[in-house]
């Protein structure tokens, strides 16, 4: 099969189809992950933990027939981070790819008020590039969320994004209400000489 790339803990699927000699029900497969991990059946999900170079076999057996294939899978430690989160002109969050390899955001979450969008197999962002998702309001709000957080596909935070409320200083505030003051009385000055 194709080689395969995938980031430290998504879901990463796998297919065997078994053609020629080596067929028919009582056809056994066995996955060798590299990492350790192994499954049977034609489809198995696999998830790597640790970043590296894997090489993944699939052999099926039938009453002595034997068939082997091979794919390689890098597994990169993914570095996307949350850019803008905007409202016009409807709710979106950017998510940036500053990685060198492309990055498959495939099951990963956006969560914010306890509520998450999981995002669907394959959504790609180009190495160095950002993408812009919009946030469907009836699925997950932005209203009154103290942060907004994207999730790796096994539920652990790879980035948040606060949306802290300034504060300012009192001298601030004063500096601030004085010059509404100002702009208050010029304002009414100018409505009264009209």
């Amino acid at each position: 099969g194709r080689n395969r790339l995938v980031a430290v803990g998504a879901p990463l699927s796998f297919r065997a189809k078994v053609a020629g000699g080596v067929k028919g029900a009582g056809t056994r497969i066995n996955w060798s992950f590299g990492d350790g991990g192994a499954a049977f059946g034609p489809e198995p999900t696999h998830i790597y933990y640790f970043p590296g170079s894997y090489i993944v076999l699939a052999s099926a057996d039938q009453e002595g027939e034997q068939a082997i294939a091979r794919v390689a899978v890098e597994v990169i430690q993914p570095q996307a981070e949350i850019g803008e989160v905007g409202f016009s002109p409807r709710p979106y969050v950017q998510i940036v790819n500053n990685s060198s390899r492309e990055l498959n955001l495939g099951y990963w979450q956006i969560r914010a008020n306890g509520k998450s969008l999981a995002l669907p197999p394959d959504t790609l962002i180009a190495a160095q590039k950002k993408i812009y998702l919009p946030l469907d309001p009836s699925k997950i709000s932005l209203a009154g969320a103290p942060s907004l957080e994207l999730l790796y596909p096994n539920n652990q935070i790879a980035a948040t994004k606060s949306f802290a409320v300034a504060k300012f200083s009192p001298e601030v505030w004063r500096d601030l209400q004085s010059k509404l003051d100002k702009l208050s009385a010029l304002i009414t000055a100018r409505l009264n000489s009209q």
